[in-house]
């Protein structure tokens, strides 16, 4: 696996999505209890909009789907089966201006 991933990132603020590009980035290395999801699809809602207009400061929560691609730092007790399993998360982070 590839140390590099593509993601939206916001590098500015705009009326359009022109300030959202796809950019190569650095893989995330999971931490202690922590899986990596190789996400195959990601929400983009309206409260994602107005944060990335710029119209509001706001808490985000998006949500996606995908596989559990990485359980290094997994309890023991979890078994390996579960990787490839496919799975949904929600994430939150908390914006502010």
């Amino acid at each position: 696996m590839t140390n590099m991933m593509t993601a939206l990132v916001c590098d500015r603020i705009s009326e359009d999505l022109s300030g959202v590009p796809f950019c190569s980035v650095e893989r995330p290395e999971p931490g202690e209890g922590e899986a990596l999801i190789r996400v195959r699809a990601a929400g983009l809602n309206f409260p994602d909009i107005l944060m990335l207009s710029g119209e509001v400061p706001i808490q985000t929560c998006s949500v996606g789907c995908g596989v559990i691609a990485n359980k290094r730092h997994f309890p023991p007790t979890i078994p390996a089966s579960i990787l490839s399993d496919n799975v949904v998360v929600c994430w939150c982070a908390r914006m502010s201006g």
